[in-house]
């Protein structure tokens, strides 16, 4: 197909798709029906990330006091499973805006979360992360004024590419410690790098962000305490990342059967003509989806707990 063609192509689904993604179903449905296509392309989706917020995704972790839906985590989870299974980069890029979100309630002080959960509402924010304390190459140095100023670069910025905010984290060399702030993105001396480029994936805006001379005001540094409620925070991250790895078993193990339907041929010792009908392939099928039910039921557990 020559690239007029292609552009049409994706044009017409474009506009085919979109009145149906405001609701999860119709999300899923259009995300799933060119998912390898872009990730093969790569780059930034732009269009399928405004579906995701027309369908009113961003504010599932956002208490109600905020504006938001103030989900449960047992139907947030379920949320970045049943989008993983058909598009896991748009469904790493949610859940790193969910713990984002999470990190603002944890971590700041009430003005803080007032400001930033409802503009997250108002605003339909994405939200990136630059957070990384094992990464000291940024470095924060203060101002005197209780603000900082930022210098250096992060990696491995999931989101941050096409977002509006972001959380960061910086070295402090005066004291030794991590200093940790919410920023804009397109504030003055930010540059989101494009050098994402790994196998699979390629649509979670993971790729490094500099920092030149970036000032940090006083009122968006985050008064981070060591205690067990912010420690939270890492629970939600991890969580994040086992319910992606659960929804891409299950939607590979769903393609997989679906190729062998109908594709598929019997081993030639089976006795029977069909694969649906080989009892080696429905054995390898039942086990697969085995393993897939229990790592669902464990996560499932694991949400309720938290």
């Amino acid at each position: 197909m020559n690239d007029h063609r292609q552009t049409a192509a994706l044009q017409t689904r474009e506009a085919s798709a979109a009145p149906a993604v405001r609701d999860l179903a119709g999300l899923i449905a259009a995300l799933h029906a060119s998912a390898a296509e872009r990730d093969l392309a790569g780059g930034h989706a732009a269009q399928e990330k405004q579906w995701i917020a027309d369908a009113g995704l961003l504010t599932l972790a956002v208490p109600r006091e905020f504006g938001g839906e103030g989900a449960s985590w047992p139907e947030i989870y379920d949320t970045i499973r049943k989008i993983a299974q058909v598009d896991s980069a748009l469904a790493h890029l949610l859940g790193f805006t969910f713990l984002q979100e999470v990190s603002v309630y944890v971590w700041c002080n009430a003005e803080q979360r007032a400001r930033y959960l409802s503009g997250t509402v108002k605003e339909r924010w994405w939200w990136g992360n630059a957070v990384n304390p094992l990464d000291t190459r940024l470095v924060a140095n203060a101002t005197g004024d209780g603000g900082y100023l930022l210098n250096g670069e992060k990696g491995f910025c999931s989101g941050t590419r096409g977002s509006q905010m972001m959380t960061v984290s910086g070295h402090d060399p005066q004291t030794g410690s991590t200093m940790f702030a919410v920023v804009p993105t397109t504030r003055e001396g930010i540059t989101v790098n494009e050098d994402w480029n790994p196998i699979g994936q390629r649509q979670t805006d993971s790729g490094s962000v500099s920092f030149a001379q970036v000032r940090v005001e006083p009122e968006e540094v985050l008064q981070r305490a060591d205690t067990p409620y912010a420690s939270l925070r890492t629970l939600v991250s991890q969580q994040v990342m086992t319910n992606l790895f659960v929804g891409i078993a299950q939607g590979a193990l769903d393609e997989a059967r679906a190729y062998v339907t109908q594709y598929g041929k019997p081993w030639m010792t089976s006795g029977v003509t069909k694969a649906t009908d080989d009892p080696y392939l429905i054995q390898r099928f039942g086990e697969m989806r085995i393993q897939a039910v229990s790592a669902e039921a464990l996560a499932v557990r694991a949400a309720q707990a938290l």
